[in-house]
């Protein structure tokens, strides 16, 4: 069974136990046992209530657990956004002058079915450069200044109170947050069902990147698998997000073509199973795309990149095509889409955010996802950080990010010695 398929076993089961039932009722003489649960019934509602008892002691335990604020000081660093940054995101440390400062601010306090985590590591997303420049999620955005960071890792230290808040006290958690973000900073308060224990065998660095990432690339892989399609076109496809794409298509049985601006890619894209890597810098890149959607009977794409390019991209894959546009990496608007792509090859260009396709999402389908990430933290979805910041050097981090988006994570340590 694909470890992609939503978590619908539990359901599954309880209707055939409930069926089951029904069919003992009718063909299978119950009586005896109906006289042994007679005889029982007060011990065995003596027991049920004994354990009763026990279970809303230890939910109550649990729940209270860590609430203490024992070793948090009362305030604590945290790196603000001061003003929005230029709009080019380049290498320049000076583009960044001005725009972020080191303050010290009020350690928040947990509230019930929130935990505080002692951050650890925090990665440098597109999503975060979005939230610098002001463009990520406008009708949101925060009052400046504000905190940043989205997701990260550390140790959570305090229960703001609940059961699965409880759970976590103590644990080495991957952690996620919402609005501008919160996680650089020495301590962050996240919701205690937005944390998924780390392995014993990842360190911080490693599973600080366990939410945007992995998630976006689950839900493509989800997508793709709902579509029938066998094969998936990925533009910048060097990036730790797409080798993640790569990873878990390999297990999924999905071809995966890859668009890349240089050629120097090919050989790691090629290890990591890409059925085709097309070079835009190269002058018959969409004859070369056309031809390798053809063979591969790709139909469904997911594009980082917008801009030009998206509607060649459009133009070159099939008919009944679905390209879903999930980043702006070029910093222009989408463009050269062609009417007759759109009426009479009835391909669709689309629209992905993360938090607004796990909002679709089911109980069972996010516990598939948190279980996925769990099997695959070390291995298919790992991140590879190359180097790491403190909170003072943020300006240094996102222009070292910058400068090579392709060579691995950069991470901000509010915590490291």
């Amino acid at each position: 069974t694909s470890s992609l398929v939503h978590l619908n076993q539990p359901l599954m089961r309880l209707i055939f136990f409930a069926l089951g039932a029904v069919l003992v009722a009718l063909f299978v003489d119950i009586s005896p046992l109906m006289e042994f649960v007679r005889a029982y019934a007060k011990e065995a509602l003596y027991a049920v209530g004994a354990v009763s008892a026990i279970g809303a002691v230890a939910f109550l335990v649990i729940s209270s657990r860590g609430k203490r604020r024992s070793g948090v000081p009362e305030t604590m660093r945290a790196c603000m956004l001061l003003k929005h940054t230029g709009s080019s995101m380049s290498a320049d440390v000076s583009e960044f002058e001005g725009c972020f400062e080191v303050q010290q601010i009020p350690t928040p306090r947990p509230r019930p079915g929130q935990v505080l985590v002692k951050i650890m590591a925090s990665p440098i997303n597109p999503s975060d450069l979005s939230t610098f420049k002001g463009s990520y999620n406008a009708a949101q955005r925060a009052d400046l200044p504000c905190t940043v960071g989205f997701e990260g890792a550390g140790v959570v230290v305090q229960n703001g109170g609940g059961f699965f808040g409880g759970l976590r006290v103590g644990k080495r958690v991957a952690c996620v947050t919402k609005g501008s973000g919160a996680l650089w900073a020495e301590y962050a308060v996240v919701p205690a069902t937005q944390t998924i224990p780390l392995p014993d065998n990842v360190s911080f660095k490693e599973g600080c990147s366990c939410f945007v990432n992995p998630w976006t690339a689950i839900s493509f892989l989800e997508i793709a698998k709902k579509g029938n399609h066998k094969t998936v076109l990925l533009t910048a496809a060097a990036s730790s997000l797409c080798k993640m794409v790569l990873r878990l298509a390999q297990t999924e049985g999905v071809r995966v073509i890859c668009i890349v601006r240089s050629r120097s890619h090919e050989a790691s894209l090629r290890e990591l199973g890409a059925a085709e890597v097309i070079v835009t810098a190269e002058e018959d890149w969409m004859a070369k795309l056309a031809t390798a959607c053809k063979d591969h009977s790709c139909r469904l794409g997911f594009d980082a990149v917008a801009g030009p390019k998206a509607g060649s991209i459009l133009t070159c894959m099939p008919s009944g095509s679905d390209l879903y546009v999930y980043g702006g990496l070029s910093n222009q608007a989408i463009s050269l889409v062609r009417p007759t792509d759109l009426i009479f090859k009835s391909s669709n260009l689309r629209g992905f955010w993360l938090t607004a396709y796990l909002k679709t999402k089911s109980l069972f389908g996010l516990l598939n996802f948190i279980k996925i990430t769990q099997k695959y933290v070390a291995t298919h979805l790992r991140t590879d950080i190359r180097t790491s910041y403190p909170l003072e050097k943020a300006a240094e981090a996102i222009a070292d990010y910058c400068s090579n988006m392709s060579a691995g994570k950069v991470a901000i340590c509010p915590n490291e010695d």
